[in-house]
């Protein structure tokens, strides 16, 4: 795993560079934006509180997320399930697992 920083376009991102499960790069891909901006949301909405700066931290971070949500958009129907990944710069290629061992 490689965590980086591309100053050009001021982001973070993430890189595996080896395979990984359907089910898992789309949970990793969208972890973040559950947990930043879903997550905080639903607990000021139960909490009944209105924690403004969360709120804006909250909806700024899912206003940046939407390069995670297209990736998962574009894995979810695309890559049968119990495919397995892998990344070549910045195409994505699946293929199923060899069941016959």
């Amino acid at each position: 795993t490689i965590l980086g920083f591309w100053p050009r376009h001021f982001a973070f991102y993430a890189r595996y560079n080896g395979m990984i499960s359907r089910e898992r790069r789309i949970s990793v891909t969208l972890a973040p934006l559950f947990m930043l901006t879903i997550f905080p949301i639903a607990v000021s909405v139960f909490l009944r509180s209105g924690y403004g700066l969360l709120s804006l931290f909250s909806i700024f971070n899912a206003m940046i997320s939407a390069g995670d949500i297209l990736a998962g958009a574009l894995i979810f129907p695309q890559a049968p399930r119990g495919a397995c990944l892998r990344d070549k710069g910045w195409r994505t290629y699946w293929k199923m697992p060899d069941t016959a061992e």
